[in-house]
């Protein structure tokens, strides 16, 4: 007997997780959210946005959407119903796989704040132009911002994470912690803002390539547990 999705362990405190099964429609279709989300069981849709934002699959089927930073193409759910990824006090975990076609700008994955201002208020996670997986939280003028190793190289999938645990936060790549310049993460600032998946809502850092499985926990996974999504995951990457 096969063991449901919401009775995974690690798919405990999932709040989002568009596995991106659709594998149809256009700009303005909608990726839904299979997560169960907290005890309100809030679930995410999140509408195409942009112009030639497009579906795809692995070799192995495993499914995904391409992304194009000149129009710029990404994924967008209102602030009103994100309420619970307003992650202040709260620990999380994001993560997503990914595969970068050009790294001449900086790349975002996963947004819910804004950078402005020398950081305005909210969150944010993507893949720097010198190859490095980054977290960042803002708080009404102040940023802090943790990174790893230069890792990530284009044309080449790999699954990137971060967990935060109070004050600190890692940056996984491929399962492995591969932190290298971490902050001291203050509380972000409370945020209503949209949730963006390879835009920023600075209006920066457009996505270049595919992307799958976008993922958030509103609780920080342990390193056995980042390594075991990449042992179960990998061979559909053909990793």
């Amino acid at each position: 007997m096969s063991i449901g999705f919401d009775k995974y362990l690690i798919n405990h405190e999932m709040l989002l997780g568009l596995g991106l099964e659709e594998m149809s429609g256009v700009a303005t279709d909608v990726a839904h959210d299979k997560a169960r989300g907290d005890l309100t069981e809030l679930h995410h849709s999140c509408v195409l946005t942009g112009g030639t934002i497009a579906w795809g699959s692995v070799a192995s089927g495993f499914p995904y959407l391409s992304f194009n930073p000149a129009t710029p193409d990404y994924l967008a759910c209102p602030a009103a119903d994100t309420t619970d990824l307003d992650f202040q006090a709260g620990n999380f975990t994001l993560a997503a796989w990914v595969y970068i076609t050009s790294l001449a700008a900086s790349r975002g994955v996963l947004n819910r704040g804004l950078a402005a201002g020398g950081g305005t208020d909210g969150w944010d996670f993507h893949v720097n132009l010198n190859s490095r997986v980054g977290v960042a939280t803002f708080q009404g003028g102040a940023t802090q911002a943790t990174y790893s190793t230069a890792t990530i190289v284009v044309n080449t999938w790999f699954l990137i994470a971060a967990t935060r645990d109070e004050a600190d936060i890692r940056t996984y790549i491929n399962g492995r912690d591969r932190t290298d310049a971490p902050d001291t993460h203050v509380d972000p600032a409370a945020c209503a803002r949209d949730l963006r998946i390879g835009y920023r809502n600075d209006n920066d850092m457009p996505f270049s390539g595919y992307m799958a499985y976008p993922r958030i926990w509103g609780r920080c996974l342990s390193s056995d547990q980042m390594r075991t999504i990449f042992q179960v995951e990998r061979h559909w990457f053909n990793l």
